[in-house]
This record gives C-alpha cells, sequence and structure tokens, in this order.
C-alpha cells in the first residue's frame, strides 16, 4: 500500500514529460548531499590532527590544521547551499505538478459538484489541494535527502569507527573475552534503543496530526464562510450563533492540539535525554583508554565525533518521528482524496441526442430512493421557443435543469438538445472577480469572438447597467446588488446568443418592468428558453406552459392540457 501510494503521488511529476530534468536536478542535490558527507568524514580525520597537535603544542601543525578547517566550512556552506537551492527547485516543480493533478481531478467530469450526492469520506478538499500537496512535497524532500545522508553517514563513519575504537578486553570467570570495535556495537545499541522508546512514545503523534489538519481546515472554513456571508449573518444578527459554532470548533482544534503538545513533549524529553547522553556516554567509555596512555587526545576525540556522528544518524527516526508522523498523516490524506475521487460513480447523461430545441421523453429526475420527483414529461419545444416551469416550491423545477444540465446523477426517461451550447443562469449567477470587459465574454463558447466596447455598452445600456466600467477589475458579487447581478447575467446571455437558455428564477431580483425588457430582449432572438418562474405575469413572456404535477397526482384532463398547450404554441410558431 505504502509503493502505490507513493507512486500515485510521484507519478505526476517524476513520470510525466520533463521528468528527465527532474531526475538531473535530484542527482545534483544528490551529489550536494555527498559534498556534504564527504566534508563531515574529513572533519573526523581533521579532529585526531588537530588535537593531537594541541597536545603535543605543535603550533605549525595547529595552524596547518586551522586553514584546513576554513577550508572545509567553506566547502559545507557551499554544498549545503546547493543543496538547499536544488530542492527547493525540486520542490517548486513537483508541488505544482502534483497541485495541478489533484486540481484536474477534482475539477473533470465536474466532481467537485458530483461529490456531494455520493457517501464521501473525505473533508476541506481544497486544503488537501493547495496545502496538504506542499507539506507532501516539502517534507518527502526532506525526509529523503537527509535519510540518504544518514544511510551513508552510518556505514562510512562505522567503518571508521571498527577502525579506530580498538577491542574490548575484560575476563569473566577466567576467561577472557575480546570485543572487537566495542564502540561500533555500543552506538548501534543505544540507537536502537532510543529509536524504539522514540517509536513507542510517539506513535500517537499519526493520528493526532491527521486530526489536527482536520481541525484547524474546518475553523478556518468556518471563518471564511462567515466573511463570505458578512451581510446576510449581520441582517439575521447571527453573530451570536455564528460565535458559538467557531468557538465550538476553536474549543475542538486546541483540545486536540493540547493532546499533541502532551505527546510532542514526552518526545522532546526523550530526544533531550537521547541527545545529552549521546555526547557524553563515548568519553565516559573511552576516558580510561586516555588516561593509560593508550591513546590520544585526537584519537579520543575522533572515536566521540565518530560515535555522535553514527549515533545522530541511526537517530534519524527519534528526530525526524514528528515530521515523518505529520508527513504520513499528509500522505493518508492526499491518497484517500485521489481513490475516492476515482470511485465516483460515472455520470449518466439523460441527453441521449443533440437536436434544436429541447425534447423530453416520459422523462423526470429521481430522488435518492429511485422515485420521481414529479410525474414524468413528454413533451417537445421547438427551437426558439419559450418553455415556462411552473410548480409548488421544491417539487423539482431546479432539479430538473440540473439533471438535463448533466449535473444531477439520477433521473428516468431521455432528453433531446444542443448541450454544448447551453447557458444556464441560476438565481444567484456566477460572476467571476475581473474585468466586465473579460466576464461578459465568459464562458468561451465555440465560435464565439471577441465583442467590441460599443456592442458591450449597447447590451448593458438595454440591462440600465451602463454606467459600470468595462476595463476595471472588481468583486461583482460584492459591488453589484442581487437584481443588478441578475441583469448582468442576462447581458452576457444576450451577447453569447446561445442555442438553449436555462433560466432559474433568474429575474426573480428585478423589477417587473425590467423583467419585461429583458424577456422581450430574448423574445427578439432565435433563443430556446426554459425559465422557472412563481410569478403571474411569466406566462405572458412564453410560449409554452407546464404545471409540474406532483407524483401520482397526475389525471388525464391535466395531462391532456398541458399537451394541447404545447401544441398550440408549436403550431403558432411555425
Amino acid at each position: 500500500m505504502f509503493i502505490d501510494d507513493m507512486k500515485l503521488l510521484a507519478a505526476p511529476y517524476w513520470s510525466s514529460v520533463g521528468r528527465r530534468r527532474a531526475y538531473l536536478t535530484l542527482a545534483v542535490a544528490m551529489l550536494a548531499v555527498g559534498g556534504i558527507i564527504t566534508i563531515q568524514v574529513r572533519w573526523n580525520e581533521w579532529s585526531l590532527g588537530f588535537y593531537n597537535a594541541l597536545q603535543s603544542l605543535d603550533a605549525e601543525a595547529f595552524g596547518y590544521r586551522v586553514v584546513e578547517l576554513l577550508v572545509l566550512d567553506m566547502a559545507f556552506i557551499a554544498c549545503t547551499m546547493v543543496k538547499f537551492h536544488v530542492q527547493q527547485k525540486l520542490l517548486i516543480n513537483w508541488r505544482d505538478r502534483l497541485t495541478q493533478a489533484f486540481l484536474g481531478k477534482w475539477l473533470d467530469s465536474q466532481r467537485f459538484y458530483r461529490s456531494r450526492f455520493h457517501s464521501v469520506t473525505y473533508d476541506n478538499p481544497d486544503q488537501r489541494i493547495a496545502e496538504d500537496c506542499r507539506i507532501f512535497v516539502e517534507q518527502t524532500l526532506e525526509l529523503g535527502l537527509n535519510l540518504l545522508q544518514a544511510v551513508i553517514l552510518v556505514i562510512l563513519f562505522s567503518m571508521i569507527m571498527w577502525r579506530i575504537s580498538g577491542p574490548l578486553e575484560f575476563s569473566v570467570g577466567g576467561l577472557e573475552v575480546s570485543i572487537p570495535g566495542y564502540m561500533l556495537w555500543l552506538a548501534l545499541i543505544y540507537a536502537v534503543i532510543g529509536s524504539s522508546i522514540a517509536h513507542w512514545i510517539g506513535k500517537p503523534l499519526i493520528a493526532l496530526n491527521f486530526l489536527q489538519q482536520r481541525r484547524e481546515a474546518d475553523f478556518r472554513f468556518g471563518l471564511t464562510r462567515l466573511r463570505e456571508d458578512a451581510e446576510n449573518v449581520a441582517l439575521a444578527r447571527g453573530q451570536g450563533w455564528e460565535s458559538k459554532h467557531l468557538l465550538g470548533q476553536l474549543g475542538h482544534l486546541l483540545a486536540n492540539y493540547a493532546r499533541l503538545v502532551r505527546s510532542k513533549k514526552q518526545l522532546l524529553g526523550i530526544n533531550a535525554a537521547y541527545d545529552r547522553f549521546a555526547f557524553s556516554l563515548p568519553l565516559l567509555l573511552v576516558s580510561p583508554r586516555f588516561f593509560s596512555r593508550e591513546i590520544q587526545l585526537g584519537q579520543l576525540t575522533q572515536i566521540a565525533s565518530a560515535f555522535g556522528e553514527i549515533q545522530s544518524a541511526l537517530s534519524f527516526l527519534i528526530r525526524s518521528y514528528p515530521v515523518i508522523a505529520e508527513w504520513r498523516a499528509t500522505k493518508t490524506r492526499l491518497c484517500s482524496f485521489w481513490r475516492e475521487l476515482d470511485a465516483l460513480p460515472a455520470p449518466t447523461d439523460p441527453v441521449v441526442a443533440s437536436t434544436g430545441g429541447l425534447r423530453l421523453h416520459d422523462f423526470a429526475p429521481l430522488n435518492e430512493s429511485g422515485a420521481a420527483l414529479f410525474e414524468p414529461l413528454t413533451l417537445s419545444v421547438p427551437p426558439g421557443a419559450r418553455l415556462l416551469l411552473r410548480g409548488p416550491s421544491g417539487i423539482g423545477k431546479t432539479t430538473l435543469l440540473r439533471s438535463l444540465a448533466g449535473l444531477w446523477p439520477r433521473h428516468h426517461g431521455s432528453a433531446e438538445l444542443d448541450r454544448e451550447g447551453l447557458l444556464i443562469l441560476p438565481q444567484r449567477p456566477y460572476l467571476p472577480a475581473g474585468t466586465l470587459h473579460d466576464l461578459l465574454h465568459r464562458p468561451e463558447a465555440p465560435g464565439v469572438g471577441d465583442f467590441s466596447d460599443a456592442r458591450l455598452n449597447l447590451v448593458l445600456h438595454l440591462v440600465e447597467l451602463q454606467d459600470l466600467p468595462l476595463h476595471s477589475a472588481e468583486d461583482w458579487n460584492r459591488r453589484l446588488s442581487p437584481g443588478e447581478q441578475q441583469r448582468l447575467a442576462l447581458a452576457r446571455a444576450l451577447l453569447l446568443n446561445p442555442p438553449v437558455l436555462f433560466l432559474d428564477e433568474a429575474t426573480s431580483g428585478l423589477d417587473e418592468n425590467a423583467e419585461r425588457r429583458l424577456y422581450e430582449a430574448l423574445a427578439a432572438t432565435d433563443i430556446t428558453v426554459i425559465s422557472i418562474g412563481h410569478r403571474e405575469g411569466l406566462s405572458a413572456y412564453h410560449t409554452h406552459v407546464i404545471d409540474l404535477v406532483p407524483t401520482g397526482q397526475a389525471c388525464d384532463s391535466t395531462t391532456e392540457e398541458n399537451r394541447s398547450l404545447l401544441a398550440t404554441a408549436a403550431a403558432a410558431q411555425r
């Protein structure tokens, strides 16, 4: 499972176009790590000559060692900077590809919308795409290069320790025992014991980090939602409820953080004790040989230095456990998110053919239990006609439009319409931030060219928004009132002139005169209009009117009346 997870998260960068450059960059990073390791090994050799020169009061040798130390330090700084630069370059490129892959998966086939109709366990997809991708890539590179460095250091300094530590000789019951390279074995045992204790104490960090990321994201989402709905909250005086809700989320966040702190505190204590004993233990163990004049000061410091390098490299787990815990939690979140998106059922499209106008064949959207929301419709709306759908609130009028647009996963029957040329205007229109000039050209439909400023101003004058600046970037959702937003969306529809236009309460914020002018403007085009609305006067602007009937309440007279009305309207169009 671990290998499959890593393949999944590595593929967007390491198996894509341009991977040769990626591997070349990684090779440079590994060369920089190799340079750092070489200098660390040389430092160990340097300590032997430096402290022996001190002990023997050899000023010339001491001066040579000082110069050598300066050279080694400068080389170490250079290698460290190269490693950092190349590592950050890898981070930027990998994060870019991985984020693009997740964003593409999230947006493809409208998974961002369809996921709400299925049982999913992932939460806060925005954090997973924006934050978790960064954390995973950053920590993978850091842990990976550090692990490589630790493994090589263990091998090299084990060889050095075996060579310089000498044997440990003692007698047990008259039997002489000699342990060659005893300091190496002590370093290995010390690291294994320390890492085992760290793993036992730090294991809860994985689940706690996973939960903490979720709590933080929930709290941020609550704050973002409050900012976006600030006006509605203020008008409804809902700040008390919002405060209670946010403080509740903050309480859950801090409670889990307190558990996380306690676990980290215990691990920190183990780390501190481990590091301190690792500094003094080799000196205490080797000092008898120094006082008996078996070794010189340089050998003493060299053995202590080699012991420290071995235990430091072997203690990679104990030093990195909090980061590893966070990394594992992040990896799990990303992979579960990706797999759940893959597991979403493919949408079933009710549109079986592209045709002018709209045709429905025994068609109705279904609820979760598979029952039709209203009596299925069979009708034919010719191109350029205007159909008004009416019915009690909650019967499924908006769901019908969602189903025809391919957004609703369950339906009965089939439909025919020009899906590629379909434009939908909901009650609250989608108005992305930017210039008005760019907004009026969206969405970019096939065959739609660039409109002149004169054409744009003409349409804006028609919807009485001529005072708005065309080339000034604005947040139109905040600047315009709901009625102005609806007029702007209708202006865009008149410009794009789509074959089929769905209006879902798209004029509910307009006064009757403005509504009449806009419907008259639509009537002057060849656009097939499918409207949803409750106002009595809307029927005057449409050639077709259908009253949706709850399931099981249809009667023959109602059905015949609708069919007669449609036939009369169709004849009038011809």
